[in-house]
């Protein structure tokens, strides 16, 4: 069993399918190293388990620990068109003033200030809508 396999499960009877409690505790074990697994019990394993999935990094896909994080990376530490490709900016965002509003919205709720987001981040995200909407109406 690999960390890939064990990303996928999604409940306690898959988990047994790859073995016992004490195989699959010694496979949790060594991604958590120097951490010890001290559940008795495939549920408690399995639930264990659930909790690394949420916040252990090796179960974190991609790099940033939350979508909130990625999103005040981007808009306060890269630009131009790199900053815009990791936002999803494509040229339609430019044509379609109805999509440009969704894709604001959709990001502007996890920077937002009042949102534990950052005022830096919020206002870099105002001024690309701002283009887009402007862009749009001409």
């Amino acid at each position: 069993m690999n960390i890939e396999e064990l990303k996928n499960i999604q409940s306690i009877d898959e988990l047994k399918k790859f073995g016992s409690e004490e195989d699959i505790k010694k496979i949790l074990e060594k991604i958590v190293f120097p951490l010890k697994i001290n559940a008795c019990s495939y549920q408690e394993i399995y639930e264990t388990f659930k909790m690394l999935q949420q916040k252990h990094v090796d179960f974190i896909d991609g790099f940033f620990k939350s979508k909130q994080d990625e999103y005040l990376f981007y808009l306060t530490k890269l630009d131009g068109k790199q900053r815009n490709q990791l936002l999803g900016l494509t040229d339609e965002h430019y044509e379609n003033k109805k999509l440009a509003k969704e894709w604001y919205k959709g990001i502007s709720h996890y920077v937002h200030p009042d949102k534990n987001g950052d005022e830096n981040a919020f206002n870099t995200l105002k001024k690309l809508y701002d283009i887009l909407i402007e862009k749009d109406e001409d």
